[in-house]
């Protein structure tokens, strides 16, 4: 488990505590304000990727930095799903830490990958992980860290039908909604989708 220090965790709870007048910060504001680093401008570079705004339904960034947070919450999350243990705050938070530097062999891996998928999807999947109309995160996070994670070589037209394969799958639709943070519901949505897009039969 990623363990953030006493200072950082606690200087990120009295920002959250006196955030309460006019305009009011959102988590990866604050996260930007306490937990400084090479990390805050990587994950605004890697916010820029071609593609992923038009992953997330965006015509420009996000004011609040959801987008940005969601870039981080994979990055916490690529390789590291298996120590995942919620609240999802404290874990980003950890990884913000962590990784500050942003020169690990894991967080330089990432900046290579995300791009790479992010174009892939955006040109062959038209409104992706929407499976009700609106953007759902879980399902984005789940297939993108499949696909991150993978060694296989697949094709484009492999790489469409697995994913359709993932977004019709009963028990992953079962686990995109509800508890999504639940360690057992993140951890078994990132496994059904990493089993379907490495090409398993489920």
């Amino acid at each position: 488990q990623l363990k953030p220090s006493n200072r950082n965790d606690s200087v990120f709870h009295i920002f959250e505590r006196l955030n309460t007048g006019g305009t009011q910060l959102k988590p990866q504001e604050i996260r930007n304000a306490v937990y400084r680093g090479e990390i805050v401008n990587k994950l605004q570079e890697l916010n820029n990727a071609d593609g992923w705004m038009n992953i997330l339904g965006l015509k420009k960034k996000d004011k609040n930095q959801k987008d940005v947070e969601l870039v981080l919450r994979l990055l916490s999350l690529y390789k590291r799903h298996a120590e995942y243990e919620k609240p999802m705050l404290k874990f980003l938070n950890c990884s913000m830490k962590d990784e500050s530097s942003f020169n690990s062999e894991r967080a330089i891996e990432f900046s290579v990958r995300f791009p790479l998928v992010v174009a892939r999807i955006s040109r062959l999947i038209q409104r992706p992980f929407r499976p009700k109309g609106v953007l759902n995160s879980a399902s984005l996070e789940a297939v993108m860290l499949a696909l991150m994670e993978s060694e296989l070589d697949i094709s484009d037209a492999e790489l469409t039908e697995r994913y359709h394969r993932v977004m019709n799958n009963e028990e992953f639709q079962r686990l995109i909604s509800g508890s999504t943070t639940d360690a057992l519901v993140l951890k078994g949505r990132i496994d059904v989708a990493k089993r379907i897009m490495d090409g398993g039969v489920l």
